[in-house]
């Protein structure tokens, strides 16, 4: 398993970072946030390639340090900790802007995201 985790960290950086841009693509949608969808989009390059950074290193870290013991566990760790990375980047990224609209206050979520997740 060690062997490939210079394949699977990028694959799995690059999935988790095109999740999160979708997701704060929608959320700003939803709530009309932002100029258009151009500029938004261009403003999330900077987030998203630290995204991506971040989640590709979690991921070879987490692969080479704990898949001689456990590859279970290897991808387990990897991937709970891709998920708390794109619930941050989520949750920091969509309250952050001083353009929010109404419809974008806190508890005011729109109507397809899941109440069981906090943003």
């Amino acid at each position: 398993m060690r062997r490939f985790g210079c394949l699977i960290s990028p694959v799995a950086g690059l999935l988790t970072t095109f999740v999160g841009v979708f997701l704060i693509a929608r959320l700003w949608d939803a709530c009309d946030a932002g100029i258009n969808d151009s500029a938004n989009s261009y403003g999330l390059v900077p987030y998203a390639a630290l995204l991506l950074l971040v989640t590709t290193a979690w991921w070879a870290i987490t692969i080479g340090a704990v898949s001689p013991r456990s590859p279970v566990l290897a991808l387990s760790g990897a991937l709970l900790g891709s998920l708390l990375l794109l619930w941050a980047f989520v949750a920091v990224l969509y309250r952050s802007g001083e353009y929010l609209s109404v419809q974008c206050w806190p508890g005011r979520d729109p109507s397809w995201w899941p109440a069981w997740i906090p943003i």
